[in-house]
């Protein structure tokens, strides 16, 4: 028997997906999490989880894992002070950044503190011009001079940044192993191996954060991979990446920053491969969990990318899939603020003491106490089979923080609070789709998580968006995620290339033919990188799948649009065909092109990916259409200001089967999520068990 095991670790429980190859089924587990050391969960959870499965740990062939750690080390500041060593007058870049002001009059605005110090930024000299011709040679003795004041210092770890080392690194790897002469226990990072694209502030923050993450993963992944071991998994753990990939530990712990958006990549993954199994390829996820709400447009089946984004106030160039994340999950806090309007989030209460229906200390009144007043949760059901729901504590904290300050009775906190989520809800979801051209009506709303089915239903009727999809195992997605995911990985270069076209947009036969050397010399230097990383993870590289993609804009431009080089295109149409496709590009997306204009191609990149274990999901026989067997009990919940309480229908979600038709008002219960049905609305099963909600 073989088995495929996804393991996610989230703000409040640890989920587990164990795949069993041979009867195509999944079987589910949650475990609380342990924020203090996030890889006891991953390690009691197999602990418990595989014995009730009847699985051996070395019977699992692969074990895939989301983490937080990353993410979560940079949100709340526990990243150590490290070294820097950059080219002489350089090293006040990471200060100056660059012009941009969230707030443009506010004049007191906190910088996020720099990961490296003045007093621990060192200047050496050398220089490198943009042509990536040396001017002025490494100073070899400031570098040893910098590593003994670094070393004498204590830093954990050192980023290295040299002015265009992007395009002649020769320096940088100079001023590593010189460094490791001098001072041997130094975590190291280089920017050209980090990020080889230009814009010197965005490329040294990058390699920054990525230095001061290297202690940080380092620890966590070399004890997750001792205590995996340890239990008897043979297979060591791949780790998700914000790509929507998964690379191997090696990788994870020498760029920490290919994991910042781990857990809600593999989410995305999952919703697109199960709603695809059932014909959805336009989707706007919704991953709703305990302590934050993760929102993602995919279009055509594939996800968006950005490849930059603010994480806790420093910009980061790595490629990610281009999630929003908000604050609000089941945990978020409900408060009343100084101008008496009511609030959710985005503080959160965790996983412990948690809100305090759970009975552990907790006094807070937060989304999950709300839904168990309002009776969408059940009280005598456990939240992954393990906490049970108290309702007196959550009402009371709902009297206390919610209905005493504004005057509420119990029944308008409650439309007040679900009102202010689904609006928090509902930006996000424009941020994602109405901000970037897309309008989410013409989108299939996938809910996961294990609070995005329950509210859903009422997001999609406040956005006029007419399908929910809701998988078979929502609250565990992001673990079902990690399986289907490819092994994947994008490698780039900066290199400016200027084309003169004439008025119909053409270039000369002699720019054609000197600007397609270019092209392919810089793409068989990235073809290099991605074979030595195909073999470092273990891959096959004639399995690899790759896309050249070039950078292009107009002279004079900031900005550059994206264009797909064929691979099978021969040598002289290369370059015609990437002029053609830009200029068409353009238009598209802006109404005129510029043709005649000299075109500049700016980034060039190499996209690889691998399949993964990719489980395929079963497709289940029609049932009878019954769907009265799932009945399992009824109750009065809590529909909204018109409806108010009502009797509901309770249904047993595992009894249901394809075919059956659900109408609203109901609630359909499992062990990992609970689903809310309007009244009006309508809940069909599908052949993979997946509820399809019209709205």
């Amino acid at each position: 028997m073989t088995y495929f095991a996804g393991v996610d670790t989230g703000g409040t429980f640890t989920d587990f997906v164990i795949f069993d190859t041979e009867t195509q089924t999944l079987h589910l587990h949650k475990y609380p999490s342990t924020p203090h050391d996030p890889s006891a969960a991953t390690v009691e959870g197999l602990g418990e989880v595989l014995p009730e499965q009847g699985v051996t740990p070395a019977e699992l062939a692969s074990l895939a894992h989301g983490t937080t750690v990353a993410i979560n080390a940079v949100l709340q500041d526990r990243l150590p002070e490290i070294g820097m060593i950059t080219t002489e007058g350089f090293r006040d870049v990471l200060e100056l950044a660059r012009q941009r002001r969230p707030h443009l009059y506010n004049l007191d605005i906190e910088k996020p503190r720099p990961l490296a110090p003045r007093r621990l930024r060192l200047e050496v000299p050398e220089r490198v011009d943009v042509h990536r011709r040396v001017l002025t040679s490494l100073d070899e003795g400031a570098v040893t001079r910098a590593a003994e004041r670094l070393r004498d210092a204590g830093v954990p770890a050192v980023a290295i940044c040299f002015l265009n080392a992007y395009g002649n690194s020769v320096h940088e790897r100079r001023a590593r192993t010189l460094l490791r002469r001098s001072f041997p226990r130094a975590l190291v990072s280089i920017s050209s191996e980090v990020l080889r694209e230009f814009r010197e502030f965005e490329r040294f923050s990058t390699t920054t954060l990525n230095a001061a993450l290297l202690p940080v993963m380092r620890r966590y992944l070399e004890r997750l991979g001792r205590q995996v071991k340890a239990l008897g998994v043979s297979s060591p753990p791949r780790i998700s990446s914000s790509y929507g990939g998964t690379v191997a530990l090696r990788t994870a712990k020498e760029r920490p920053t290919v994991t910042l958006m781990s857990g809600p990549s593999a989410g995305v993954v999952g919703a697109a491969a199960v709603a695809g199994a059932s014909g959805y390829r336009d989707l706007i996820t919704l991953d709703m969990g305990g302590t934050s709400t993760d929102v993602c447009l995919v279009h055509g089946g594939t996800p968006l990318i950005s490849r930059e984004r603010q994480i806790g106030g420093w910009p980061v160039l790595e490629p990610s899939l281009d999630v929003h994340s908000i604050g609000a999950g089941g945990g978020s806090i409900l408060w009343v603020d100084e101008g008496g309007f009511l609030r959710v989030g985005p503080q959160s209460a965790g996983a412990r003491p948690g809100p305090a229906c759970y009975g552990l200390g907790g006094t807070w009144a937060t989304v999950t106490d709300a839904n168990l007043v309002a009776r969408r949760l059940s009280p005598s059901r456990e939240l992954g089979d393990r906490v049970a729901l108290q309702e007196a504590p959550a009402r009371r904290a709902l009297e206390t923080d919610v209905c005493g300050p504004m005057g509420f009775s119990i029944e308008r906190a409650l439309y007040g609070a679900n009102g202010v989520l689904t609006s928090n809800l509902a930006r996000a979801v424009r941020v994602v789709s109405v901000e970037r051209g897309h309008d989410p009506r013409t989108f299939t709303l996938v809910a996961f998580g294990g609070a995005g089915p329950m509210h859903a239903a009422q997001l999609a009727a406040e956005m006029d968006i007419g399908t929910v999809l809701v998988p078979e195992a929502p609250g565990v997605l992001c673990a079902l995620g990690l399986l289907m995911a490819d092994v994947r990985a994008e490698f780039s270069q900066s290199h400016v290339l200027v084309l003169d076209g004439d008025r119909r947009g053409n270039a000369p036969a002699s720019h054609r033919t000197v600007a397609h050397r270019t092209v392919e010399r810089v793409f068989a230097g990235l073809e290099s990188s991605a074979s030595k990383w195909l073999r470092s993870e273990g891959i096959d590289r004639s399995s690899a799948g790759r896309t050249r993609v070039v950078e292009m804009r107009y002279a004079g431009q900031g900005h550059q649009l994206p264009i797909v080089a064929q691979l099978d295109e021969s040598p002289a149409n290369t370059v015609e065909r990437l002029l053609e496709d830009f200029h068409a590009t353009y238009e598209e997306g802006y109404g005129y092109a510029r043709r005649g204009t000299p075109v500049e191609m700016v980034h060039f990149r190499l996209q690889v990916s691998a399949p993964g274990p990719q489980p395929k999901l079963k497709a289940r026989s029609p049932g009878d259409g019954d769907h009265g067997r799932a009945l399992s009990s009824t109750r009065e919940v809590y529909l909204g200001q018109q409806h108010g309480f009502a009797e509901c229908p309770v249904y047993w979600r595992p009894r249901l089967e394809p075919g059956d038709r659900v109408p609203g008002p109901a609630v359909i219960e499992q062990m990992d999520s609970t689903t809310v049905l309007l009244p009006g609305q309508e809940a069909n099963v599908d052949q993979y068990l997946s509820l399809l909600i019209s709205t």
